[in-house]
């Protein structure tokens, strides 16, 4: 038991700065976790980082899975954890695009933040991450993806003005999202081309 409370109040500790929050989109309240960093302070402005959880996950194991609160203490960023409804993005509609957009714009008008904006996600997130680069009204700098991809119809109807930085994590053994592509959805090497 002891050792239980000490995992918790360590948890706890890490994410100090951390709050859950929620908005009200398209009638109804989506939740997130936002990270503001230490020392954050409104004469500054700090990039804003989407770290999206993958599909059966929530906001909370995503913070704890991904540890972005220590990196954006270190450099100087805002990370956000948004909920997907029912643990699951809806990757073939503009639900999620759309609150994603809100909020985003929501963070910007509580928040000093400049124009840069990244996303990241694990899985079903790393797939939402590519939707978004296709997809949001706010330009991305960036995105970083684990063990996900593109669907073919999104690479094909893609337009990125200049191409966009991408970091993608894959193995080549995953059983999940095959790295050499599957029914609708291309091998990795020609999505990240």
């Amino acid at each position: 038991m002891k050792y239980t409370v000490l995992i918790f109040l360590s948890i706890l500790s890490e994410s100090a700065h951390s709050q859950l929050d929620s908005i009200l989109d398209q009638g109804v309240y989506r939740t997130f976790i936002l990270h503001l960093p230490e020392g954050y302070n409104e004469n500054n402005e700090y990039p804003i980082v989407l770290n999206l959880h993958g599909l059966g996950s929530n906001s909370l194991e995503q913070e704890f899975y991904s540890d972005f609160d220590a990196i954006a203490d270190d450099e100087g960023f805002i990370v956000v954890y948004p909920d997907a409804v029912n643990n699951s993005w809806d990757l073939f509609g503009t639900t999620d695009v759309a609150f994603l957009s809100h909020l985003i714009d929501t963070l910007r008008d509580r928040y000093s933040t400049n124009n840069c904006l990244f996303s990241t996600g694990m899985s079903q997130g790393g797939f939402l991450s590519y939707k978004l680069a296709c997809e949001l009204p706010q330009p991305i700098s960036a995105i970083a993806v684990v063990t996900g991809n593109m669907t073919i119809p999104w690479m094909n109807s893609c337009s990125v003005n200049d191409g966009m930085p991408v970091m993608h994590f894959h193995g080549t053994a995953d059983q999940l999202v095959l790295y050499n592509g599957s029914f609708g959805v291309p091998p990795v090497e020609e999505a990240i081309e």
